[in-house]
């Protein structure tokens, strides 16, 4: 009897490592996969928190681009504005200078293209920078000092012809 209850004892012994084991088992699994749950949700959070910020990065770089976009276009508009007002100047004077007696209408259409020119210098003044808008003055300024002068003289300010 003796052995038997000595066999059963060692069977409930081995009974019992097994179950701790088991319940050890469980428990480390458990931890492992506690531990990688959370070292998931951190790596997530952190790619999302990545995700946002190259997001917010790249919506910012679409709105300075859209700006810088913005003011070359308003600035093109006004070359070309600038552009088409000091022709009108040019052409005025050109096609009248050297003629001897100037028709009293290439006065007055000098002068009319001159204010023309001056309204569309003030409007775009700001989208240049200073060298430009003085260059742009000067040559606004020995227009409206050649409308000053009689205008028979004209083309003695012509230059020599090539």
């Amino acid at each position: 009897m003796m052995r038997s209850w000595r066999a059963f004892n060692e069977r409930a012994k081995m009974e019992r490592q097994y179950k701790l084991d088991w319940k050890k088992l469980l428990w480390d699994k458990g931890a492992f996969a506690l531990l990688g749950a959370a070292a998931i949700f951190l790596v997530n959070g952190c790619l999302e928190t990545r995700r946002q910020n190259e997001t917010r990065e790249l919506e910012q770089y679409k709105l300075d681009e859209a700006r810088q976009r913005f003011f070359l276009e308003k600035r093109l508009e006004a070359t070309l504005n600038l552009s088409s007002a000091m022709s009108k100047i040019t052409s005025v004077y050109f096609a009248n200078a050297g003629k001897t007696p100037v028709p009293v209408v290439a006065e007055d259409d000098y002068k009319a293209a001159l204010n023309d020119a001056r309204e569309v210098i003030n409007r775009y003044q700001l989208l240049f920078d200073v060298s430009f808008r003085q260059d742009v003055d000067r040559y606004f300024e020995v227009h409206r000092s050649l409308s000053k002068i009689n205008s028979d003289r004209w083309g003695d300010y012509q230059g020599p012809r090539i």
